[in-house]
């Protein structure tokens, strides 16, 4: 590639800014389009998040390797300070890159002769523009899933997403029906109880709530530095998935004192399942106070209103609002059909809809990449992602081999079709994050410092310690900050 090679950019969210920062760094002329007005994504407002929503990852994860939190930040930040968060990363980094906001990418289509057409719409005009190479950051929470329940689209009260939730305060009534009991759905029906709202909660899958904090010794430790380390991983390596779930609920069961089921039959956890969780404080607080009243799946609801749950021969009381906390849809419209056939995407899969290589290359779309494309990113994983991504379409990196994406894309399909499905198809966190560390030359120095990256947890600062764009002492601070 020539110095200043272009690259188109879709999508302003954590994944684009990281890709957009490296693009950068390498030497190369981004241009991100970004569809919504503001930047940040799931982040901005309006953007699937509300206010006061809290990260269910604390700041110590929840950040890019290069710009920890300041040491005031709440150690959960809520959604308006992570879209504060995303912000000042840009004003860091790379103020004077212009962003486009509000504009749309039409299609994004290859060159004959090598590189990329973007045709994106701002203002009611569209513009073409060619580009050497192309990196999608559109995210995976593109379309938001509305299911097909009887009797819901004629329901007289209000329907919404979960996407459109803005407080508590913002629902009217006094009684509300929440479908779905995972991430979203299991936070929102503890806010609207919180504010006195009486609310009807339908889960087809049952999960294990898991508070942000846990008790460790004589301390609580934010969730995710109990759970993800290198040492925690090696303890794991060589289980079988049933022999890893098992390990899992024993762990799920620990943390709450039994199964949920103990504290209401309707939030018994199968435990020959793959366990399915849902990062949330006071859900079954709430349960027991009769505040929020767990039922089996919505199966339909009747002229008057009245919802009818699995496993219950009488309808309960008609809700004011119906909020459908039921995930989204990946959205990759812009790209052209053959291609999208090629990288087998399933807008219904919402475990896994794209089978690409390690997540990131398909060889169907030559010079381009996909960033933060998969179930459950983390902003570690999605900046790893990006580093490996634009090193090797910069050519500063070896690009993966046709042998090697065969072999990965065949890897993403046995993730696909194992059943019964893991809520989280990639599940091993810490690996992840090390296989991409090792693509891009920065995997930390383990031997050097042992107790500090086996022992504790991993963290993004971790993979600034070495190898391009190491910034040695500013990641050993950071870590240091973490106290963990």
């Amino acid at each position: 590639h020539p110095a200043m090679a272009s690259v188109a950019i879709l999508g302003a969210g954590p994944s684009g800014l990281a890709a957009c920062k490296t693009a950068l760094e390498l030497g190369m002329k981004p241009i991100v389009f970004e569809a919504a007005e503001e930047i940040g994504g799931l982040w901005r407002p309006g953007g699937g998040t509300w206010r006061s929503m809290r990260t269910n990852l604390s700041k110590h994860t929840c950040c890019f390797s290069d710009h920890p939190w300041p040491a005031e930040a709440a150690t959960f930040p809520t959604a308006e300070e992570v879209h504060a968060y995303l912000h000042s990363y840009r004003a860091k980094f790379f103020p004077e890159t212009p962003i486009r906001t509000s504009t749309r990418v039409v299609s994004a289509t290859p060159r004959t002769g090598g590189g990329w057409t973007v045709v994106a719409e701002a203002a009611g005009a569209e513009a073409s523009e060619d580009f050497d190479s192309l990196v999608v950051c559109t995210g995976i929470f593109s379309d938001p899933k509305r299911p097909d329940i009887p009797g819901v689209p004629e329901f007289k009260g209000k329907v919404m997403h979960s996407s459109e939730f803005q407080g508590a305060d913002a629902v009217e009534g006094g009684r509300v029906l929440v479908v779905g009991g995972a991430f979203s759905g299991a936070e929102i029906a503890v806010e609207l109880a919180g504010a006195g709202k009486h609310v009807d909660m339908a889960t087809r899958r049952k999960v294990w709530p898991i508070p942000r904090f846990l008790p460790v010794q004589d301390k609580t430790v934010p969730v995710d530095l109990v759970f993800y380390s290198r040492a925690a991983r090696a303890k794991n390596e060589g289980l079988s998935p049933e022999q890893a779930w098992a390990q899992s609920h024993s762990f799920f069961e620990k943390i709450n004192g039994g199964n949920p089921g103990k504290t209401h039959h309707a939030l018994e956890v199968d435990i020959a399942a793959p366990p399915y969780v849902a990062i949330t404080d006071g859900l079954l607080e709430a349960v027991e106070q009769k505040k929020i009243s767990p039922h089996g799946s919505l199966e339909k609801m009747d002229d008057a209103g009245r919802p009818y749950f699995a496993g219950e021969t009488e309808p309960q009381e008609a809700p004011d609002v119906v909020i459908l906390a039921t995930g989204y849809k990946l959205s990759l419209s812009f790209l052209p059909a053959e291609i999208r056939k090629e990288i087998s995407f399933d807008a219904d899969d919402l475990h896994h809809p794209v089978l690409l290589h390690k997540s990131v290359f398909h060889p169907a779309a030559p010079a381009a990449a996909f960033v933060g494309l998969y179930r459950g990113p983390y902003f570690a994983t999605m900046e790893l992602q990006a580093r490996w991504a634009l090193g090797v379409l910069s050519g500063s990196l070896p690009a993966p081999t046709p042998e090697d994406m065969s072999a990965g894309i065949a890897e993403e399909a046995e993730l696909r079709s194992a059943q019964p499905r893991p809520q989280f198809p990639k599940r091993d966190y810490v690996g992840m994050c090390d296989e991409y560390a090792q693509l891009c030359g920065c995997m930390p120095p383990i031997e050097e410092l042992p107790e500090e990256l086996v022992e504790k947890p991993l963290l993004p600062f971790h993979y600034r310690l070495a190898g391009p764009g190491a910034k040695r002492e500013e990641a050993e601070t950071a870590m240091r900050a973490v106290g963990a």
